[in-house]
């Protein structure tokens, strides 16, 4: 679907996340029953304030929680596009201009560009050399580092942008074709091929990762793809401001996420386990709130027994271990006005996930957790706190949230209940809408590891689900 009409006619900008709702309804209408992920490329560097929702991004929010027909769609739009005139201004430019609207919606996954596109040929283009380093940020992927942090980290992940040849006469940045994209072209009969590149052509490289995974997994929701998208996703050696990112920062790593997301997809790690490395994969609905007494109050959590095989990794318990863990939903927005301040103005309901201490027992973990929203604090693990990667202050943005666990095998053994829980929305503190008894999906992705270790860990996990299956295990346990 085409957003703009020819020059001579163009919208008005106040239409454009209404006219985007149009395109997707034309397009669903054509092929009703067709599965699809939508692919935006276009963006406006115009009125977008520190990630603050706009008319137009709370039109794909809303296109993409899909509440009328309660189910989600899967929508990519590019980060927008920074113009580096000169190689002096890479990458300040792009570190100080914003994430273009609409990629600021919360349930869009938004892609931003790195490049590996490093080759000149030396004998067309004597001494020119590279703009970035390969794996290192394209030269026109936008960034979120000057963001407020009430709004969501974005990009969420990035893709192959192309890169720029900075030319020794006079130190310009100029498109080479040999580091862009290779894509058909529209004028195909004179002309079959042509380059690409940007967040655009980054923004197409994942959207057809997402659906190869739609299409390895017809059955998983929306939220669930994008979950998988960004927990198989990396940062490569370049982007990462040291070897061993568990010792670096908090501010450190917040500067990582603004600027790379969650680093480079694996779309082949997204359809497959590998054998010692194991993901699981749960979809589930959530009541957050509920009407009692005419006062809106926390409706239910729910847990989940991971099936960890303990024995396996007792065996080798002062070896290495890691856990991910991605949790995945679509907010609902704001239906009153879009200049909202508050992210919990804006977001209908928000969802965190805690794992079981190692020293806690199950009773315990829930009462900490219950203890915890009926007093209105955010739930803690500060014993083990140090042991995640960004941790429950830096990851909580948005409506995805990805972290990682590091420590023995042993302590993995014990980390084998996990909790999501509901936070504050306009669903509870708008209460005369109407919407506080409302349901919420969600797409949850655990993965564990023993990096070192040749293991099958995928036999083991299986054969503890085929014993909880024969004892009747409730179905909400992974």
């Amino acid at each position: 679907m085409k957003l703009f009409p020819p020059p001579a006619n163009t919208n008005d900008p106040e239409l454009y996340g209404a006219i985007t709702l149009e395109c997707a309804a034309r397009a669903e209408i054509n092929a009703p029953i067709r599965k699809r992920v939508f692919s935006l490329q276009v963006t406006s560097d115009k009125d977008i304030i520190r990630g603050r929702p706009t008319s137009w991004s709370s039109a794909l929010d809303a296109l993409a929680v899909n509440r009328d027909a309660n189910g989600g769609r899967l929508i990519c739009v590019s980060a927008g596009n920074v113009f580096i005139n000169h190689a002096d201004e890479y990458p300040i430019r792009n570190e100080s201009e914003s994430v273009q609207d609409p990629a600021q919606a919360w349930n869009a996954l938004s892609i931003g560009g790195y490049t590996n596109l490093t080759t000149i040929d030396p004998a067309a283009f004597p001494n020119w050399v590279p703009l970035a380093a390969s794996g290192g940020l394209g030269p026109t992927s936008s960034t979120s580092l000057l963001w407020d942090d009430n709004w969501p980290i974005k990009p969420d992940v990035v893709e192959e942008a192309g890169n720029l040849g900075v030319n020794p006469n006079g130190r310009t940045a100029e498109k080479i074709d040999s580091l862009q994209l290779l894509t058909t072209s529209a004028n195909f009969q004179r002309q079959p091929l042509t380059i690409v590149g940007d967040t655009s052509a980054a923004s197409g490289l994942a959207a057809s990762g997402c659906a190869e995974v739609m299409k390895a997994y017809p059955d998983l929701w929306a939220e669930t793809i994008r979950a998988l998208i960004v927990h198989t996703a990396d940062w490569t050696s370049r982007m990462k401001p040291a070897p061993n990112l568990w010792g670096s920062k908090k501010s450190t790593l917040r500067d990582l996420v603004r600027k790379f997301g969650f680093g480079v997809p694996n779309i082949g790690r997204a359809v497959a386990s590998a054998a010692n490395s194991v993901t699981l994969v749960a979809q589930d609905t959530i009541k957050p709130f509920c009407l009692e007494d005419g006062e809106v109050k926390t409706n239910e959590m729910i847990f989940y027994a991971l099936p960890w095989p303990k024995s396996v990794l007792l065996q080798y318990a002062p070896e290495m271990a890691e856990l991910r863990v991605t949790l995945s939903y679509f907010i609902e927005p704001n239906p009153g006005p879009k200049t909202v301040n508050n992210r919990y103005r804006y977001a209908s309901c928000g969802l965190r996930f805690d794992l079981k201490r190692q020293t806690e027992s199950i009773q315990d973990f829930r009462k900490r957790i219950n203890k915890a929203l009926d007093d209105g604090q955010r739930v803690r693990s500060e014993t083990d706190s140090d042991q995640w990667l960004l941790g429950s202050d830096l990851r909580h943005h948005g409506s995805i949230h990805s972290d990682r666990w590091r420590g023995t095998a042993a302590e993995l053994a014990e980390k084998d209940f996990l909790g999501i829980y509901p936070v504050n929305g306009w669903w509870r503190l708008r209460k005369f809408l109407g919407r506080c008894d409302s349901t919420l999906r969600f797409g949850l992705v655990v993965t564990i590891a023993l990096p070192e270790q040749q293991i099958d860990l995928y036999a083991e996990i299986a054969t503890q689900i085929e014993s909880r299956v024969t004892v009747e295990i409730p179905s909400s346990i992974i």
